[in-house]
């Protein structure tokens, strides 16, 4: 809110003085009180222009020719709110209080260089899922995108068109506009960019602590090329409270600017799901947080140039918890009835069955069925950041940390399911043909990411010396590398249950409902075990084949 009282006069003063006045506001519209200082309405040049057509007089007072249908807002409404009413048909929003008297105004100069942005450039920092997609919109809606990333080898492959990942429809994007209108680089050289995305990971440590050196490295990088008037968004996931402490601090210290006053800055968390990246940047509301009411509106701006909604929260800080409370809510609904597995099977109840009978035709239950562990790069993060953060203003984390824990020990779990079901066949782990079916950190929607997977992470409690683990995943192309690191097989379906001793289905990928069972089954060893922790078959149907021992999550 501006409270300059350049812009007041007072009812009784002269057209000659409001003309006076005029010339020397930038506002080019006048606030008018009365002695006591009580709002009255306001002035413009056409309202006065119109006077003198009327022919008044130049002593003539203004009390006449006020506009006192004008609007205004009380001291009670929120700077977010407010700064949504100015417009360029409301060039100026008076403030009053209680009694009635002007204490500021809001003011739509300084907003309007951010009506007209689809023209200017954006560069992105961090060309992993969250930089590169939203670089394929902004592309895709007219923007000039530069994408940068220190990784060479991922700008090599962008530069040839070749994503490293799959997200549906991504290569189409990055094929349409590569060299058009999306710029890959591993440099950020000086260029007309008025809006800088830093989107680079926050991981944490083995000790479960935020790593912050990513961020640090991108901040410093953008503060050194900032320039006046730009917008600084951060879309990585962050500890309450780094916006304000670090990243502004390293702004203005590597760019000799003020936050505020020349730069901008809004913390704008990333809310797409893997697999419909592109499909939710369109659809799913933006949360922003601005440093002050500018930062919030010229990102709000920047948002509705390809997505319809956006919600303003009150600060940085604000924003920040929004993204690590909606993760750490999600992995503590998995964990709520993943923690009834071991339950469930001592009392041979089927718990997918039981979560779809209490959320049948019911509207106020949403209980996911149980599932191997939670993974990826975000759920299996962010309840850390979380409880470090409320531990550092010791309180109380107990609950998050337990969600996480509860989800952790899933895989111990169906390590030991197979070890020990294998052992009543008499077999052993070291030398079994272990099938692994899944491999990225969720089946549904569709992505290649196993960052995180629970699939990784059993393998890498079941591999040994001599046992041969096969794996398959419809998206194995992106990741042989790991495959060969960890010392293991990508197969195909056939090959993979071709003498297995034990299969386990790790992921729900739809294309995984289509296994022919008779035809792969009866190609395994007997006896052998399958287990299936996403109860993707029915366990009837499968107990009917003899010499394969049927296994669940909760429903053996």
């Amino acid at each position: 809110m501006n409270k300059s009282k350049k812009i007041l006069i007072n009812e009784n003063k002269s057209i000659k003085d409001a003309l006076y006045k005029l010339t020397n506001t930038r506002e080019k519209l006048l606030i008018c009180v009365d002695n006591s200082n009580k709002f009255l309405g306001v002035i413009n040049d056409g309202d006065i222009r119109r006077a003198i057509l009327k022919k008044a007089k130049l002593n003539e007072k203004i009390k006449k020719y006020i506009n006192k249908k004008a609007s205004f807002v009380t001291d009670q409404i929120s700077e977010v709110e407010a700064s949504k009413l100015v417009t360029s048909r409301i060039m100026v929003l008076p403030v009053i209080n209680s009694f009635q008297n002007v204490i500021g105004y809001y003011s739509f100069r300084g907003k309007e260089e951010n009506f007209n942005i689809i023209s200017k450039e954006v560069t992105v920092i961090g060309m992993g899922y969250v930089g590169l997609t939203l670089s394929a919109i902004l592309a895709e809606v007219g923007f000039k995108v530069n994408g940068i990333d220190i990784n060479r080898n991922i700008i090599n492959k962008l530069n040839k068109k070749i994503v490293p990942f799959y997200e549906k429809d991504l290569s189409k994007y990055v094929d349409k506009n590569l060299n058009r209108k999306l710029f890959f680089s591993d440099n950020l050289n000086k260029s007309k960019t008025s809006i800088f995305v830093i989107s680079v990971g926050t991981p944490i440590t083995n000790n479960k602590k935020p790593d912050l050196r990513n961020l640090i490295k991108a901040v410093n990088l953008v503060g050194k090329s900032l320039i006046k008037n730009n917008l600084v968004i951060l879309r990585s996931t962050l500890p309450i409270g780094t916006t304000r402490k670090i990243v502004i601090p390293r702004l203005e210290k590597n760019s000799s600017l003020k936050v505020g006053e020349d730069f901008s800055v809004a913390f704008a968390p990333e809310r797409t799901a893997e697999g419909i990246a592109l499909k939710e940047l369109r659809e799913n509301p933006q949360i922003i947080g601005g440093y002050d009411e500018k930062s919030s509106e010229k990102t709000a701006n920047f948002f509705n140039t390809f997505t319809h909604s956006t919600v303003h929260v009150q600060s940085l800080e604000a924003a920040e918890f929004c993204k690590l409370i909606d993760n750490s809510y999600r992995d503590h609904r998995f964990a709520f009835v993943n923690q009834f597995i071991k339950f469930s099977e001592k009392l041979n109840i089927d718990l997918t069955k039981i979560v779809k009978s209490v959320n049948h035709g019911y509207s106020r239950n949403d209980i996911p069925i149980p599932s191997p562990g939670v993974g990826g790069p975000c759920l299996s993060k962010d309840p850390y950041i979380l409880s470090n953060d409320l531990e550092n203003k010791k309180l109380n984390s107990s609950l998050i940390k337990l969600s996480r824990k509860t989800n952790e020990s899933i895989i111990p779990y169906v390590h030991l399911k197979v070890k020990n079901n294998l052992k009543k066949i008499k077999k052993e782990i070291n030398t079994s043909k272990i099938f692994i079916i899944g491999m990225t950190f969720k089946g549904s929607p569709e992505t290649s990411d196993v960052r995180n997977s629970s699939s990784i992470e059993l393998i890498k409690k079941l591999k040994t010396k001599k046992n041969r683990i096969h794996v398959y995943d419809p998206y194995s192309s992106f990741n042989l590398n790991l495959f060969k690191k960890l010392k293991i097989k990508n197969s195909s379906l056939k090959d993979g249950f071709n003498k297995a001793d034990a299969v386990i289905i790790m992921t729900n990928n739809k294309s995984f409902n289509e296994l022919t069972h008779q035809k792969y089954l009866n190609s395994m060893n007997k006896p052998s075990i399958f287990l299936d922790t996403w109860h993707i078959f029915d366990p009837i149907e499968l107990k009917q084949f003899k010499g394969i021992n049927y296994y669940g999550l909760g429903n053996d």
